[in-house]
């Protein structure tokens, strides 16, 4: 699963908007809706985190935006697929990094085959149904088939 992690500043406006939203893309992935929250404040930030407005939501350390590092605390705009300007990133951007993350890391099929597609393919579940369980088969064992 992908690492998801919020950044903010204390006070800032568009905090709950971004939970709001990462909620409801979390909801759309189809994924259980789990996040780490880091203040820019804490002195403890890792140096991953550090650099970025608020709110700036990171995928696996990368900004869904797409946009680099700032030199300091700041407020944050997004712009929206109409052009116009937003305080928090589109549910379609955050679901795009959720999805493009877990394809990176999702193994490869043993036949050597790819199974990357377009980005707007519906996601494949990769979850395992029960502890111990692997849903991958083999069909040989020590170069024999079963």
């Amino acid at each position: 699963m992908a690492r998801v992690e919020l950044i903010y500043d204390e006070g800032c406006p568009n905090v709950d908007a971004a939970r709001a939203q990462l909620r409801r893309a979390f909801e759309r992935a189809g994924r259980d809706p789990r996040w780490r929250e880091l203040s820019s404040a804490d002195p403890g930030l890792p140096d991953h985190a550090r650099g970025y407005g608020s709110p700036t939501i990171l995928v696996d350390g990368h900004d869904v935006a797409s946009e680099p590092r700032s030199a300091g605390s700041c407020c944050r705009v997004y712009a929206r697929a109409d052009g116009r300007l937003a305080g928090v990133p589109s549910v379609d951007r955050i679901v795009e990094a959720l999805r493009s993350a877990e394809a990176e890391a999702a193994p490869a099929p043993l036949d050597g085959s790819t199974t990357r597609g377009p980005r707007s393919e519906a996601p494949r579940d990769h979850r395992l149904k029960a502890p111990g369980f692997s849903s991958a088969l083999s069909t040989e064992v020590d170069g024999r088939a079963l």
